[in-house]
């Protein structure tokens, strides 16, 4: 895939190969977090991928043979141990970078960082951080001091601040869901499992229940970032009627609270 740029010579065309980041999961469940940052890899110009391993027969092979220029894992703490052994196994013949986020590099931070085969782990939001890590990639800039990552250089650990909360959630693209659309189980034209949609109508939980993650998560964020935040109703309707496009049976709201105030927003 390529794109052009513009240049200040009009009779001369100068292309670049558009960067390839590939996503890798267990299970065969559709990731929200992998389809958010593969629509936004690819609203950037750069590419995106994702490989499952229940659904291939190398999934090690398949990602040596893509020959991407990132691999990336999004994983909950019960998948720690998958992603450590897949690391391992593609660090014999993969020199890339290996980048994870996801709840258990947020959450236990120095548990994940031990994973020596990882060059980064992003923790919070992952969206500015990852395109700031592949564009600095891109233009061979330091990716040591990019907010919200961890980043193991030459040795050594760079710790980085949290940036601020997204606020604008009417800013990021619709999730990307055409990127699992080459597992018949998974794809929409086919009938599969994506028949039916998650879709997010807003991010964060008034509630601190010491058993959720959300105590957490508030504790981390505080004083950097309105944690409640609302997709406007336009953006919500907008996302459904190009839902309703594809082959689909019904939607799940899987928002943490999909009933908190303003409940003039549920009104309309």
């Amino acid at each position: 895939m390529y794109s052009q740029q513009a240049t200040t010579q009009p009779a001369s065309t100068v292309y670049r190969i558009a960067m390839k980041v590939l996503f890798l999961q267990k299970d065969i469940f559709a990731k929200p977090g992998i389809m958010l940052l593969s629509a936004i890899l690819k609203k950037e110009g750069y590419q995106a991928d994702v490989l499952i391993e229940d659904l291939e027969h190398n999934m090690i092979g398949k990602a040596l043979e893509i020959n991407p220029d990132v691999i990336a894992f999004s994983i909950t703490s019960i998948e720690a141990s998958w992603m450590n052994k897949i690391s391992k196994a593609l660090r014999q013949n993969y020199n890339g970078p290996l980048i994870c986020g996801g709840a258990h590099p947020t959450y236990l931070t120095k548990i994940a960082m031990e994973e020596e085969y990882l060059d980064a782990i992003c923790v919070g939001e992952g969206e500015g951080a990852l395109i700031d890590f592949v564009h600095s990639l891109e233009k061979g800039d330091d990716i040591t001091a990019i907010p919200n990552l961890i980043v193991r250089k030459n040795g050594r650990l760079f710790t980085n601040k949290l940036r601020p909360l997204i606020e604008d959630l009417d800013s990021l693209p619709f999730w990307d869901r055409t990127i699992y659309d080459k597992y018949d189980i998974l794809s929409v034209p086919h009938g599969g499992m994506l028949s039916h949609h998650v879709i997010m109508t807003g991010r964060g939980c008034p509630f601190e229940c010491s058993y959720c993650f959300n105590k957490a998560y508030k504790e981390m964020y505080r004083g950097n970032g309105k944690i409640l935040r609302r997709r406007s109703v336009t953006n919500v309707i907008e996302e459904i009627k190009e839902l309703k496009k594809r082959k689909l049976s019904f939607i799940v709201f899987e928002d943490d609270s999909f009933i908190i105030p303003p409940y003039e927003w549920i009104d309309e």
